[in-house]
């Protein structure tokens, strides 16, 4: 396993090109190489594992092509990647700038932020952030970085985490009100973990409702403080029933329920957005 301060060391090709017929780990390992082949490295980006194709983002000379593979970037014209390969050539640099690390911890490919999650030059706030992102191997990288706050494990562990952040464990049910709230403005898991808390008050709940991540809202609605006027909200102004997508809305509902709605979160936006009667400023989310 590897500490997110680790630096490859100077090893030549012959071994490397060895390595990475051992399996996965030792591909994993010379992919991360400044002198890696160029073959062992067409390996890699070929791989359908993203954790393995991460490896490549830590090699420093790696070329544009095999880096916008390892990522996953989806096609685009060619000054377009060029942008995005050089976005993340930071995280191989180890004296890479806070600003410009902390602009990749909302990546949406996960190589990526795994990638980021072994930067040893990660602000502590960064780290925890991912801490608490959706995939536990990036939670597990994470919460082993020397600059993780202990306070942000604490927290996840209080709510109902494992210490190493991988799975779900049994929750503190006397944990504060407004720490649950806090989880539910965090990553993926911080949310998850609020949903699921026996004590997240309704409010909290409410906004979960209208989440990014139709599970999390599907868990929320279902709660039992979950507020029932507020779910009869959100389906008079068109969100389905099982909180998945949209239905027929009501086309009488008020427009101040909309407005309220809209403001719960994304998915609220989103579907008040598609009712006939939102207001100018809500009708441009769809």
């Amino acid at each position: 396993d590897l500490g997110p301060t680790h630096r490859p060391t100077r090893v030549g090709s012959a071994t490397l090109r060895a390595a990475a017929t051992l399996g996965p780990w030792g591909a994993f390992l010379a992919s991360r190489h400044a002198n890696c082949p160029a073959d062992t490295l067409e390996q890699v980006a070929a791989s359908s594992d993203w954790r393995l194709r991460s490896g490549i983002l830590d090699n420093p000379c790696a070329e544009d092509a095999f880096i916008a593979r390892a990522a996953d970037l989806e096609p685009m014209d060619e000054t377009a990647m060029s942008t995005g390969v050089d976005q993340l050539r930071v995280l191989a640099d180890r004296s890479a700038s806070v600003a410009a690390l902390a602009a990749l911890v909302d990546h949406p490919r996960p190589a990526v932020r795994l990638a980021l999650a072994r930067h040893p030059s990660l602000a502590g706030p960064i780290v925890g952030r991912l801490a608490a992102d959706g995939s536990p191997d990036i939670r597990r990288i994470a919460a082993r970085h020397p600059r993780i706050d202990p306070a942000d494990v604490e927290l996840l562990v209080r709510a109902g985490s494992t210490p190493d952040l991988m799975r779900l464990a049994d929750p503190d049910p006397h944990l504060p009100e407004a720490e649950l709230d806090r989880l539910a403005s965090g990553g993926r898991w911080a949310r998850q973990l609020a949903v699921r808390h026996p004590a997240t008050p309704t409010a909290t709940l409410a906004r979960l409702m209208c989440d990014e991540d139709g599970k999390l809202r599907e868990w929320a609605a279902a709660h039992p403080a979950a507020p029932r006027d507020v779910i009869a909200e959100i389906r008079r102004a068109g969100g389905a029933a099982d909180f998945q997508g949209i239905a027929e809305p009501d086309p009488e509902v008020p427009i101040d329920v909309l407005r309220r709605v809209a403001a719960l979160g994304p998915w609220g936006a989103m579907i008040v957005s598609w009712h006939p009667n939102a207001p100018a400023e809500l009708s441009g989310s769809r």
